[in-house]
């Protein structure tokens, strides 16, 4: 049921998504026009009750969700041979964005930007040490529901990481359409 939910609100932000405007970027304006995704091998992912969207290539699959991962607030889980996306989310009282993004700033690895979007502020930051196994990019924001949500970014099944794999493309692109906003509007009973 709850997975039911989940992936109905999913197609319903993504459809909201199309429509809604992000943050400015010096994305191609082939793929990134207006702040919208124009090119047809993107679509919109999110999280309704958060607020939370973001583009995402495609071609992707959605992984099942264990009950330990939901537990610990994994929401979505998605990827392909370029990369994986993890959504997840923390109540206030096991880190907030401000004490997470605290963390951030002081770690040495990370390489960050923080910006407003829709009057939430956003950072986003790049692990400059990465290896395989290690977060290569992540975005946290705080939703419309005051939990923090974190979007973390792996190789995906090829394992690569170097300068020139898509990874990195992917994770600019996701961090840029990065989204928050009340869709509840958008949402009939």
């Amino acid at each position: 049921m709850k997975r039911s939910i989940c992936a109905a609100c999913a197609v319903m932000l993504s459809l909201v998504m199309a429509f809604s405007a992000v943050a400015d970027t010096n994305l191609s304006p082939e793929i990134y026009e207006g702040g919208i995704i124009t090119d047809e091998s993107w679509t919109y992912y999110g999280y309704t009750y958060g607020g939370i969207g973001f583009a995402v290539p495609a071609e992707c699959y959605m992984y099942n969700l264990t009950a330990a991962e939901m537990n610990a607030g994994v929401i979505l889980l998605l990827g392909n041979d370029d990369f994986m996306l993890q959504l997840r989310g923390f109540e206030p009282e096991q880190q907030t964005y401000e004490q997470f993004k605290q963390k951030v700033l002081e770690t040495p690895s990370a390489e960050t930007n923080i910006r407003d979007i829709n009057g939430t502020e956003v950072l986003t930051y790049k692990n400059t040490r990465a290896n395989a196994s290690s977060e290569l990019y992540g975005i946290a924001m705080t939703g419309i529901d005051g939990k923090m949500y974190k979007v973390s970014i792996f190789t995906g099944d090829n394992e690569r990481f170097d300068a020139e794999a898509p990874v990195w493309k992917i994770a600019e692109i996701v961090g840029a359409t990065c989204n928050v906003m009340d869709y509840s509007s958008f949402i009939s009973d």
